[in-house]
């Protein structure tokens, strides 16, 4: 029988933290809609009709694809949490489910 005297790991069951991850995850996605919805606005009322209206009308453009770029990779870490809670919640499941067998650090 193994040794149980070690400390013992407490956690929420496996399917309580893939929800609260998937939770997060879909806050994430909808802020980065509002984000990059809120990018997609940011048009010139009029057409540029001097150096300096296209040269504001060119950092208009940097500001606008920044935010867009930003909300994609914001989008993309944040599916990364629903996969991370995945593979650690089923790494810890079959420890427990294999009688408290270790567990490598990088699984979880």
């Amino acid at each position: 029988m193994p040794d149980r005297s070690g400390p013992i790991l407490d956690i929420d069951e496996p399917q309580e933290i893939t929800s609260a991850a998937s939770v997060f995850t879909t806050a994430v996605h909808t802020a980065t809609g509002a984000a990059a919805g809120s990018a997609d606005t940011l048009r010139p009322q009029t057409k540029p009709a001097s150096d300096l209206d296209r040269m504001m009308c060119d950092q208009l453009g940097w500001v606008r694809s920044t935010f867009e770029a930003a909300a994609r990779s914001s989008a993309g870490r944040a599916d990364d949490v629903v996969v991370d809670a995945l593979f650690g919640t089923s790494a810890l499941e079959n420890t427990d489910v294999d009688n408290g067998s270790r567990t490598r650090y990088e699984s979880i």
